[in-house]
């Protein structure tokens, strides 16, 4: 196996990169199509600073790839 990733480097990108994309890492920490999903990593950060979420921060950025990554990052994958 490993010979072959080694004659195939391009192959092997657009299968792992292929996976990524499927995966979704934004849904994988809770950043979902619907804001963030209870139990995971983003409700917990979005109860640490509050209901009122600052246009522009991090949290904002990353809900945002998370609400349009739902519907076009699976896509990608595919």
């Amino acid at each position: 196996m490993l010979a072959w990733v080694k004659e195939h480097p391009f192959y092997t990108a657009f299968i792992v990169l292929g996976l990524i994309l499927d995966i979704n890492p934004f849904a994988a920490t809770g950043f979902g199509a619907l804001g963030p999903q209870a139990g995971t990593f983003a409700a917990a950060w979005q109860s640490h600073i509050g209901a009122t979420v600052a246009k522009g921060s991090s949290f904002a950025l990353l809900l945002k790839l998370g609400m349009v990554g739902a519907n076009t990052i699976p896509a990608a994958g595919m």
